[in-house]
């Protein structure tokens, strides 16, 4: 319990937020307009299920480990991008507050680290739980921001804001969402843009139509979905032995699915035979329903190579290659389909 403690202690004195830094900048009797912010919102998925498995001192503990995880790698965007608060499992994070940058280097700086925190899932879930992911809304345009007395505390106002929590309520989990008119900001020659999806509109309470893009993580990694654990374990091993290729696992179609949809993966090697206590399913059917969102929602199509036993997916539109599993030592296979 000491122990936990003094961890705790570091993490919190490692956290300081670099609001309470700016506020010392800020004459407190005034308020300030900021015309070139861009708003992010994040919210932990499952949030309310796991607090309710959870004491109260794991709660305090994990939120703060949480904290201190942003922190680290908001530390790496420079001055200009201020946590301004935690409130229950929402954080609210701002590029802008002291006008010295123009809105293009603001919303890239948060486009960046929208991508930077959702690329790092496994972590989120290594803090929380399994079933834990995040939510991400992000819009630009004008603040403002003063002081409200009793307690003495900085806080942010404008409709922008608004906006920017109806973005995060309707995205999927794993993904940011954001707006089109924030987009219009992103010099999109500087960067691969892959991972920002096709754009949709939407009405949304309190704001209206709008419209906005899905962004999606891109993942260097191979997915690897078998109900056979030790299947999966052989294919990983064949990846990272010979093609030096990193990898995920999942052993479930549910986890799988979800998987694609948050993820751009540089390949899914997925079983065509999912086995369950009561039943076994055939994931082609579940793969066409993905095709299908993937057309609306996404820019990209994920390669997808199937793995089986005597299997013929030659007239199979929705299949990228297939991988035989008697003769999955036989790196040509993986060679045919553009592994190397």
């Amino acid at each position: 319990m000491e122990n936990i403690k003094n961890n705790n202690t570091n993490i919190m004195q490692s956290s300081q937020n670099s609001i309470d830094k700016l506020s010392l900048k800020i004459d407190s009797s005034y308020f300030r307009l900021h015309e070139n912010t861009c708003i992010c919102l994040i919210d932990i998925v499952n949030y309310s299920k796991w607090c309710s498995t959870h004491s109260p001192f794991e709660i305090f503990y994990t939120m703060t480990a949480y904290n201190k995880f942003i922190c680290d790698i908001l530390i790496k965007y420079g001055d200009d991008i201020h946590k301004i608060e935690l409130v229950g499992d929402s954080i609210m994070i701002i590029a802008g507050l002291t006008n010295n940058l123009p809105i293009v280097k603001n919303v890239s700086n948060i486009l960046f680290i929208a991508n930077d925190i959702l690329s790092k899932i496994d972590r989120i879930q290594s803090i929380f739980d399994s079933y834990n992911s995040l939510r991400i809304g992000i819009h630009a345009g004008e603040i403002s921001s003063g002081f409200i007395e009793n307690p003495h505390k900085f806080q942010v106002f404008g409709n922008n804001i608004n906006i920017t929590s109806r973005l995060e309520s309707i995205t999927l989990p794993g993904t940011c969402c954001i707006s089109s008119s924030s987009l219009t900001n992103v010099n999109f020659n500087s960067f691969d843009h892959s991972f920002i999806g096709k754009e949709h509109s939407s009405l949304l309470k309190g704001v209206g139509m709008i419209q906005y893009h899905v962004c999606f993580t891109s993942n260097k990694d191979i997915l690897i979905a078998d109900d056979n654990d030790i299947t999966i374990t052989l294919y990983q091993n064949i990846l990272k032995r010979k093609f030096n290729l990193q990898s995920i696992r999942s052993n479930t179609i549910e986890k799988t699915i979800n998987l694609m949809k948050s993820n751009i993966f540089n390949y899914c090697i997925i079983d065509i035979h999912f086995t369950t206590e009561t039943d076994t399913y055939i994931i082609l059917d579940y793969i066409n329903v993905f095709r299908e969102w993937e057309n609306k929602f996404r820019n990209t199509r994920q390669k997808i190579i199937l793995t089986s036993t005597d299997f013929d997916v030659s007239n199979l539109e929705s299949i990228d290659g297939y991988i035989d599993k008697l003769d999955m030592f036989n790196l040509e296979q993986y060679n045919n389909i553009g592994i190397y």
